[in-house]
């Protein structure tokens, strides 16, 4: 009888974890809904905070070889100006229509540019692992690109895309990994 009722007891005690488990988990702030991916993109205005390159570009200005393995350097450099200054308060906006805009924030590249740009359309690809842009927005070509996502939070958006450069003596091209971090300002 004692061990019917230490496995009655037991028992018990695995079925009240085993329905705890499946309780939603509130994540602060009494909030215990899991937001999907899209509603973490279009809930955001990201700013981004840092662009590296690797290995280090190199390129050639006005006959001049510079290494390059900051991606708002290779900006200002593609813009012909300081190192992607005006580019540090762009954001990037989302839109559950799946247009992307590109706001220049306060301080424009130039000041006849409109203040919000077409950022062509964005979506997920290969079961939400990939973001792709039909015109990505901080690529100076403005073409088509697909960024690995690395993070994506309510505060923080990690992308990563090849990238392949062309030699400033033209002929061959090197590969480079370009890593973005963007930082939810909303």
């Amino acid at each position: 009888m004692k061990n019917l009722l230490l496995l009655l007891a037991v028992g018990g005690l695995l079925t009240i974890q085993a329905c705890k488990d499946d309780e939603p988990i509130d994540n602060g702030g009494g909030d215990t809904t899991q937001a999907s991916n899209t509603d973490l993109l279009i809930g955001g205005d990201w700013l981004m905070e840092d662009g590296v390159i690797v290995p280090p570009v190199e390129v050639d200005i006005l006959g001049t070889k510079v290494t390059i393995s900051s991606y708002f350097d290779l900006l200002g450099a593609l813009n012909g100006g300081a190192p992607g200054e005006c580019q540090k308060d762009n954001l990037m906006l989302f839109h559950a229509d799946s247009t992307v805009d590109l706001d220049e924030g306060a301080t424009k590249c130039d000041s006849a540019d409109p203040q919000v740009q077409d950022g062509g359309e964005w979506y997920f690809a290969n079961n939400e692992t990939q973001l792709a842009f039909t015109s990505f927005p901080y690529d100076p070509l403005q073409e088509e690109r697909v960024l690995d996502i690395t993070e994506l939070s309510k505060t923080m958006l990690k992308l990563e895309m090849d990238y392949r450069f062309g030699l400033p003596t033209g002929g061959d091209s090197t590969d480079h990994v370009i890593k973005l971090d963007f930082k939810n300002v909303r």
